[in-house]
């Protein structure tokens, strides 16, 4: 049966696996896992029995693998493995961080002169808006005074059209009807007053 294991003991262990190793140790501590671990769970897979160790002990590698994962030794360096690598790749890191922060503060310089731009062009915009709104409602008023005025001219000219050819109805009339009827009326009259009945009627037979 597994041992439980107390809070302490819980505490102590959860501080061990989250200290920090130096690259020694790391190396110590793989020699270790591979030498003690391997030949262990080898067998322990060819003994049915010894499951629950194999287990045990594949969890065990586990969580010391992904302990020794955050410090990466490469293998091909083995203990030969030199921390003036991890420190130029740093320096790259750096180097690399520092150009992107300048990449960064120059596409944000573009972007607030872009913005400003794009501010005054939106307001140069507004102001064309509401100066083409000023211009429609003065065609609109020019529009509307046009066609009251073009309407009073309407009424004025039909009215003189009318006058005018109430005239010129009046002068046709008096000129083709009244005064031809006139000049007849006053030849029956000088007839009747200068001749008989009979001479009348034959100079009215005639006239007609």
């Amino acid at each position: 049966m597994k041992p439980k294991l107390t809070k302490k003991r819980k505490t102590v262990r959860r501080s061990a696996l989250n200290r920090p190793l130096e690259t020694d140790q790391r190396l110590q501590v793989a020699t270790i896992l591979e030498e003690a671990t391997f030949p262990i769970l080898a067998r322990a897979h060819s003994e049915p029995k010894k499951v629950r160790i194999s287990e045990d002990l594949g969890h065990l590698q586990r969580r010391l693998s992904r302990r020794l994962d955050r410090f990466p030794v490469p293998k091909s360096l083995g203990n030969s493995f030199d921390a003036s690598q991890q420190y130029t790749q740093m320096d790259n890191l750096e180097n690399s961080g520092a150009k992107l922060a300048q990449q960064i503060e120059a596409l944000q310089e573009v972007t607030r002169r872009r913005t400003g731009e794009l501010a005054r062009t939106i307001e140069q915009h507004q102001k064309l808006a509401q100066k083409s709104l000023q211009l429609d409602n003065l065609i609109e008023e020019r529009k509307g005074n046009l066609h009251g005025l073009l309407q009073s001219s309407a009424e004025y000219m039909e009215e003189e059209n009318t006058a005018i050819s109430y005239r010129y109805s009046e002068r046709d009339i008096d000129e083709g009807v009244l005064e031809p009827l006139d000049r007849d009326l006053t030849k029956i009259v000088d007839i009747l007053d200068k001749s008989k009945v009979q001479e009348v009627s034959s100079m009215v037979d005639d006239f007609l």
